[in-house]
This record gives structure tokens, C-alpha cells and sequence, in this order.
């Protein structure tokens, strides 16, 4: 007499090990999707709330009483408008992380916006600097801030390794030096910069200006 072994049984265990493993990795996936969606969203509202904030600082500062006087606000330091491609922003006074989810930001030790010297700005290139891939040269900028409303001219558009420290050379003229990382749609930490350069072109009085000579 022969002896029978049902084997049905153990061949269905791998199959079932499979299954429990690809469903482990849906929800592994699922759940690491979900997070990359909360920080994306998180880092844009971020962004908009900073710049929010920044411009009601603002209208504040350049609307103010009748018994004060118009002063720079407290953390702003210009308002750059990009008439060509309809963008307009408020440029923050330093460069700190925390700072730089909010806004562009001054490179510490260059020039105030508007004033002779190189005024270095640096953004990221996935929120507030992305749209500088579409600047193109003789596009105006208009800087609006301590010496009033400036207009400048992008003259030349350049990528350069992080270590290039030439484009924050000193200048005597006024000089607008844009920076951010470089290529825009890198994953990761982009292993370039990408900079935007413009000169000053002339200089109109500020809104607070032009109210306060009747022009």
C-alpha cells in the first residue's frame, strides 16, 4: 500500500508569504506617498504664508499714519517685481533656512537693494526662485526699498559651481546678483547654482515720495 502525502497545503504557503509581502509594500508605499504629499504641502503653505506675512509687514510700513513716517519694515528689506513674467516678491534679510521657506533673502554682507554695491539675493529653486528659468536678458526688475523704486536690467544669466564666490564680488554701480540651485527639477541637492545678474538702469521716486512733493 502506497502512502499519500497531501503537499496542497505547504504549496499555498509561499503563495500566501508573497501576497502578505506585496500588501505590506502597498501600504509601505501608500503611507511614504502620503507623507512626501504632507511635506510638499507643507513646505508651499509655508512659502505663501511667509510672503503673506512679508507684504502686510509692507503696507503697513509704506501706508503708515499721519504722525509717522514711512519706514522699512521690520525683517523686509525690498519688494522685487518681475513685470514680464507678472511676479512680484519680498526679499527677507538673511539667508537662514527658517528664513529662506519664507522668501528670497539678502546674502549677508552685500548691499542693500537700490544702493550702489552688489546686492546678492538667494532663493530656492523649487518656490520663490523656480520662475528664474524664464528670465531672459534686457527683462526689468524693479526694486522698490531704502533708496525708493530702481529699475534694473538683466544683462547676462550664467550656472557656476557652488564654490564660485565671484559673483558676490563688490561693486561700485548698483548691481542686482539673483542666485539660486541649479538644474531646477533636480532630486536631491542640486550640485549647481544659477545666477541672474542686472544693472542698475534709473531711479523713480517711491509712492511715499511722490505724495509727500505733491508730484
Amino acid at each position: 500500500m502506497r502512502l499519500r502525502v497531501d503537499l496542497s497545503g505547504l504549496r499555498r504557503v509561499p503563495a500566501l508569504v508573497r501576497a502578505n509581502h506585496v500588501r505590506a509594500l502597498s501600504w509601505l508605499l501608500i503611507l511614504a506617498g502620503g507623507f512626501l504629499v504632507y511635506q510638499g504641502a507643507s513646505f508651499y503653505l509655508a512659502q505663501h504664508a511667509g510672503q503673506e506675512e512679508a507684504r502686510e509687514q509692507w503696507e503697513q510700513s509704506t501706508h503708515p499714519q499721519a504722525h509717522r513716517e514711512p519706514a522699512m519694515p521690520k525683517g523686509v528689506v525690498a519688494r522685487l517685481s518681475f513685470p514680464k513674467l507678472e511676479k512680484d516678491l519680498f526679499v527677507l534679510d538673511n539667508t537662514r533656512d527658517a528664513t529662506l521657506k519664507k522668501g528670497p533673502g539678502l546674502v549677508e554682507h552685500t548691499a542693500l537693494p537700490g544702493m550702489p554695491g552688489n546686492s546678492a539675493i538667494a532663493g530656492h529653486r523649487d518656490t520663490h526662485f523656480r520662475f528664474l528659468k524664464d528670465v531672459k536678458i534686457g527683462d526689468d526688475i524693479w526694486v522698490e526699498g531704502p533708496a525708493g523704486r530702481t529699475r534694473y536690467r538683466v544683462t547676462w544669466t550664467r550656472i557656476v559651481k557652488p564654490t564660485d564666490v565671484a559673483v558676490l564680488s563688490p561693486e561700485t554701480k548698483p548691481v542686482l546678483t539673483l542666485i539660486t540651485c541649479y538644474p531646477f527639477f533636480w532630486v536631491g541637492n542640486a550640485p549647481k547654482r544659477y545666477i541672474v545678474r542686472a544693472e542698475k538702469v534709473d531711479r523713480v521716486p517711491a509712492l511715499s515720495e511722490t505724495v509727500a512733493t505733491g508730484g
